[in-house]
């Protein structure tokens, strides 16, 4: 029955029905209440559904801030999914992924309008702010939008990067993300009286941690405008006078504050739980945050947006080895994380790297429209008990060390994790080399300090290439460093020497 039927939408209403004036949602300059936000929401629900049918997959075209928030839940009301996609995007990139979706109508605000219409977009483009201010509400529309709602339907739809040069969109069911939540929150201890100081944009997979579990719980959130973390004494202040508590970051914002020797000018110590993923975490940078907050709780989160956020989590303990390497730690309830070599068969030995596939509960649906990109990564696996399941393989690598435990060991193509971001290194070779007099390009990358170095031939000045990326990427794909060649270096299988390259990048 479509009322058995939980969203999260019933998140925010339950937590309305117990403090409807408790603000759900704070930034520099806005503040919304979960009474507000439950109004907001419904009211572009309502207008929502008179523009498109249920089922759509509406782009928000927005930065993040308490509309962009109530527009999520808006369209979830609508019967809808929404994707989420940063003004950031260039033109290029951003039309890809509205091909690739073929909306029926994107939400936006002003500035995304001017955008969009640069951008050659003809569609439906609707305002945000017209939406909500419609006021009116209809429940029985709304109602009627629920009852055509499934357990599985799509909420929202995260783009990554695509070997092509197309973004693959990530297809995320509701009860995914639902049930990573409440095991979230319960497995974390994440409470009514918290305060979420949110890094992540909206259109990456680490902010759905912030947003669910302040709505489940009735924590705040606090969303932290991206230009304090050009400036740590800045953002320092943000998280001391706004009293938060939970970080839930990715590594290299964390490495930020302590790679500026930031806490001798200011310590938030009101943080008693520090969350991170996205990429391993340097010890060293670690340790600078353990001993400015001794008595703060860390853990090491991983996991694929394939399987709903994370897969695995490790709790430090207080007395962990200031030079020990992380573990992945504990699987999550409900899923089933193990190693496999390239043929399928489950790695059990010490020391022998294998790739990390993950199953179970919380996996999402695949790549929007791309059942070659899904059938690339999705399989039907033995999970090591005799059962086959559906099954992601990552591509990251791993091996159990003398204590039992699995430890990452990096990747086995050339995707990268950079930012936090994940990156095909493909996608941006693809972009570089359409750049006007360039023959052939590869990109390496030093996991290590984060250096992405790209190496071209032809007669293009680095300072054209630079520029012609930055109309096509967003700047966490952009290269540190771009260094001209005579000829590529190739090995004695006549492809691109990648060894080669890293030497003369200096990794």
């Amino acid at each position: 029955m479509a009322e058995d039927i939980r969203r999260v939408t019933d998140y925010i209403e339950e937590t309305c029905r117990r403090n409807p004036k408790k603000n759900a949602v704070e930034g520099p300059d806005y503040t919304l209440t979960f009474e507000e936000l439950v109004r907001d929401a419904k009211a572009i629900g309502t207008a929502l559904s008179k523009e498109v049918g249920a089922h759509s997959f509406i782009p928000v075209f927005m930065e993040k801030g308490a509309l962009t928030l109530s527009c999520f839940y808006g369209i979830v009301y609508s019967g809808g999914t929404y994707v989420p996609v940063s003004q950031e995007q260039p033109a290029e990139r951003l039309m890809k992924i509205i091909n690739v979706l073929t909306p029926p109508a994107v939400i936006t605000d002003d500035d995304g309008m001017e955008k969009l219409e640069k951008a050659g977009f003809s569609g439906k483009i609707l305002n945000a702010s017209a939406l909500r201010d419609s006021g009116e509400i209809d429940e029985a529309l709304l109602s009627e939008r629920k009852a055509s709602a499934a357990i599985d339907d799509p909420l929202y739809v995260m783009f990554t990067s695509g070997t092509t040069g197309t973004p693959k969109g990530v297809v995320v069911p509701m009860n995914s993300v639902m049930k990573f939540i409440d095991d979230f929150v319960d497995i974390f201890g994440i409470r009514e009286e918290d305060r979420i100081g949110n890094q992540a944009p909206l259109d990456f997979d680490i902010s759905v941690k912030d947003l669910y579990s302040s709505a489940k719980t009735g924590a705040t959130l606090v969303m932290i405008h991206k230009d304090y973390f050009s400036v740590p004494p800045k953002l320092m202040d943000f998280l001391c006078d706004n009293d938060i508590t939970i970080l839930i970051w990715a590594v290299p914002a964390l490495s930020i504050l302590s790679g500026m020797d930031i806490f001798s000018y200011r310590v938030p110590d009101k943080v008693r739980k520090v969350l991170f993923s996205g990429q391993a975490m340097p010890i060293k940078q670690l340790n600078i945050w353990r001993k400015a907050l001794p008595d703060t709780e860390y853990v090491n989160l991983y996991g694929p947006t394939e399987i709903t956020c994370n897969c695995t989590y490790y709790e430090m303990p207080k007395d962990f080895s200031t030079e020990s390497k992380l573990p992945l730690g504990k699987v999550f309830p409900g899923r089933k994380v193990f190693i496999a070599d390239k043929d399928g068969n489950i790695i059990h030995e010490k020391d022998k790297e294998g790739e990390i596939c993950v199953s179970g509960e919380c996996m999402t649906k695949g790549y929007f429209g791309s059942d070659e990109e899904t059938n690339k990564a999705f399989l039907m696996m033995d999970t090591g008990d005799g059962t086959k399941e559906f099954t992601y393989r990552t591509g990251d690598l791993a091996s159990y060390k003398e204590d039992g435990q699995l430890y990452f060991a990096g990747r086995k193509d050339f995707q990268i994790k950079r930012m936090g971001h994940r990156i095909e290194l493909e996608e941006i070779e693809n972009a570089i080399s359409k750049a006007e007099n360039v023959s052939q390009t590869a990109c390496v990358f030093n996991k290590e300090n984060g250096m992405l170095v790209c190496f071209y031939t032809g007669t293009a000045d680095r300072k054209e290439v630079r520029k012609a990326l930055n109309e096509k990427l967003p700047p966490y794909m952009i290269p540190n460093r771009f260094i001209m060649l005579d000829t590529m270096p190739l090995n004695h299988n006549g492809k691109i020497d990648r060894k080669v390259l890293n030497e003369k990048a200096g990794f």
